[in-house]
């Protein structure tokens, strides 16, 4: 994910709103809730806490990866 974020701003692309976005609709890239904590604002915390009752494990084991790295 670092590197994707890398490259996404060697464009001139922010990768927060994209995360942002992938993070509503979770279940094709679980890993964005990682990725929303890693490059979020505390903030964000509040778009992830739902995430934590979703369906698939995978998106629930991001959501706390994510979660951690906002110290949420």
């Amino acid at each position: 994910r670092a590197c994707a974020r890398y490259v996404l701003r060697q464009g001139g692309v922010d990768p927060l709103p994209l995360y942002r976005a992938l993070c509503a609709a979770p279940a094709g890239h679980p890993g964005a809730c990682a990725g929303l904590g890693e490059c979020g604002v505390p903030g964000d915390a509040e778009t992830l806490w739902p995430l934590l009752e979703h369906p698939l494990p995978a998106v629930r084991l991001h959501t706390v990866a994510g979660l951690r790295a906002l110290d949420a």
